[in-house]
């Protein structure tokens, strides 16, 4: 989970959570949530995770806001090693057997291209190609060059 601060939002924190609770150091989060120590610091947290359940949606939001899509976006692609300005998808191609796509490549693509992902959703073999370069700059590249070849 990855929380932003509001007032910053280049501020955020990302924890692990799981069945059993938080992984991070307790410092570390209450430094974050500007939550100050007190010798009752299990009951703080405590009720800290029932004020939390209570803004935690049950359900996916299928459309969120342009500002949410941003971060989004800006969380996903600190985990792309290559160019994380790569947003456009200007390809597919079918892995060799027994290869899948990341879960990286999976998330950015139901992310940034959602009904390119409805129709290769079940083909796991099925991965997407990405460039920082719109489509239609490639265009553009290609139609001047077709130009140029026929003067």
């Amino acid at each position: 989970m990855e929380f932003f601060k509001k007032s910053d939002l280049t501020d955020a924190l990302k924890v692990e959570i799981n069945s059993s609770g938080w992984m991070i150091d307790a410092k570390e989060l209450r430094k974050f949530f500007e939550i100050e120590y007190s010798l009752t610091l299990g009951d703080t947290l405590s009720q800290f995770n029932n004020i939390l359940n209570q803004f935690v949606p049950t359900v996916v939001n299928e459309r969120p806001s342009k500002e949410q899509m941003e971060l989004m976006y800006a969380s996903l692609s600190k985990s792309d090693s290559e160019n994380p300005n790569k947003k456009y998808c200007f390809g597919v191609k079918m892995n060799r057997e027994g290869h899948r796509r990341s879960s990286f490549n999976d998330n950015k693509t139901r992310l940034l291209r959602p009904n390119l992902y409805k129709y290769f959703a079940d083909g796991k073999t099925i991965i997407f190609y990405f460039s920082s370069k719109s489509i239609k700059s490639y265009l553009c590249r290609l139609t001047k060059s077709l130009i140029s070849s026929m003067l």
